[in-house]
């Protein structure tokens, strides 16, 4: 993750970016001191270290379920912070791992949306 220190931009991730924007040598007008900005907007807002989550789930049970079985869905994506998952019949929720029941019978497109700080990923699995 980047983060804005008062004087320096540190991450694991940003060595070569980290020498490229000091180089710039902006001042802050305030207190005078060399930041780590462009255009008087800290560069953590503009860049994110992070990539987006890949995200990725698995359902069960797999074999023939019916309405009114219990579906659950498991989350294998380790980036993300939150999650929002779509169940096809108009169903949501934030957990990590859900359970869903299907009242109908029928196909359903279930999404899963996992977001960080450098934004959402979407998968979806009919």
């Amino acid at each position: 993750m980047c983060t804005l220190t008062r004087n320096h931009l540190t991450s694991k991730r940003s060595f070569l970016l980290l020498f490229a924007v000091k180089q710039l040598n902006i001042m802050n007008l305030f207190n005078r001191i060399p930041v780590v900005c462009a255009l008087a907007i800290p560069l953590s807002v503009l860049i994110s270290c992070n990539k987006l989550p890949e995200t990725d789930f698995i359902w069960g049970p797999e074999d023939n379920p019916e309405a009114g079985d219990v579906i659950w869905f498991t989350n294998k994506t380790p980036e993300a912070s939150f999650y929002e998952w779509r169940f096809g019949d108009e169903s949501e929720s934030t957990l990590e791992n859900p359970t869903h029941i299907y009242a109908e019978p029928g196909n359903y497109e279930v999404e899963l949306t996992g977001y960080n700080d450098a934004g959402g990923q979407t998968k979806s699995i009919t």
